[in-house]
């Protein structure tokens, strides 16, 4: 189902269905019913896919793993590399960088050398305060932060 099916259902235009389905002004109360009766008659779910396509957006995440030659991080790496592959037709872009996690200095270095467009980021983080202050600023930049192996 599409939005121009809600809309020839419901008899209202595009716009207004668009406007309805992400929560913005200007639609009066009966027509909003009208079309919510359409999406769920039609079962209607929004395809983010499709949003993301249309904004002409990707998704930026980076991936912060340790040097090294432990076996666990050597599997976590090559999972991320698959994953990185079957999530670029997604219009996800995943970026693996290498950083000695066990140099809070440096790993809070990384950190905050991402660019300030990043989405979100997984880092295998070192208990450090240095790295702790990092990621509170990606955070409160509206960065997701993920991590992983790790309490930080």
């Amino acid at each position: 189902m599409t939005l121009e099916d809600v809309a020839r259902e419901a008899g209202v235009s595009l716009a207004t269905v668009d406007r309805v389905v992400n929560g913005r002004n200007g639609v009066h109360a009966r027509t909003i019913e009208r079309v919510n009766a359409a999406i769920k008659l039609l079962g209607f779910h929004p395809d983010q896919h499709a949003s993301r396509l249309a904004r002409g957006r990707d998704y930026d995440f980076r991936i912060i793993l340790p040097t090294g030659e432990n076996e666990f991080m050597q599997a976590l790496d090559a999972e991320f590399r698959a994953t990185r592959e079957r999530q670029l037709q997604e219009r996800v872009r995943l970026s693996i960088q290498y950083v000695d996690t066990f140099d809070g200095e440096a790993l809070a270095a990384a950190l905050e050398r991402l660019p300030s467009s990043i989405d979100g980021v997984a880092v295998v983080a070192l208990d450090h305060p240095a790295v702790t202050e990092a990621i509170n600023a990606l955070a409160d930049r509206g960065v997701v932060v993920l991590t992983l192996v790790s309490d930080v």
